[in-house]
C-alpha cells in the first residue's frame, strides 16, 4: 500500500467515525427532549396536585383558635361557679364543643363543679 492509499483509508476511517459520532449525538439529542417533556410533564402534575391540595384542604372550616393555660383557668372557674358550657362557650366566644373537650381534659364532664372520680 502506497502512502497516498494509507491516507484515504485513514481519512475514510475518521469520516466513518464522525458518522458514528453524529448518529450517536442525534440518539442523545432525542433521548433528552424525551427526558425533558417526561421532566416537564411530572413538574406540571407535582403543580396540579399542589394546587389542587391548597384548594382542597388549606384554609377549609373555621380557623381554630389555640387555647392558653390562662383560658383554661376562666373556664374551669366559670364552670365551677356553676355556669353551663352553652353559656361559658358564649362568653369567650367559643364553640361548646371545645369548652366540653378542656373540661374533659381537666376531668371536669360529669356535673358542675364536681372533679370525675
Amino acid at each position: 500500500m502506497t502512502k497516498m492509499e494509507k491516507m484515504s483509508e485513514q481519512i475514510k476511517s475518521l469520516k466513518a467515525s464522525e458518522e458514528n459520532l453524529r448518529q450517536e449525538i442525534e440518539e442523545l439529542k432525542q433521548k433528552l427532549s424525551v427526558y425533558q417533556s417526561k421532566e416537564k410533564e411530572h413538574s406540571e402534575r407535582v403543580q396540579r396536585a399542589r394546587d389542587n391540595f391548597k384548594k382542597n384542604w388549606v384554609g377549609k372550616g373555621r380557623q381554630h383558635k389555640i387555647h392558653g393555660h390562662k383560658e383554661e383557668e376562666i373556664i374551669l372557674s366559670l364552670r365551677n361557679k356553676g355556669l353551663t358550657i352553652k353559656e361559658i362557650a358564649e362568653s369567650l366566644g367559643r364553640s361548646p364543643t371545645t369548652i366540653s373537650k378542656i373540661l374533659a381534659m381537666n376531668g371536669m364532664t360529669k356535673k358542675r363543679g364536681e372533679q370525675e372520680q
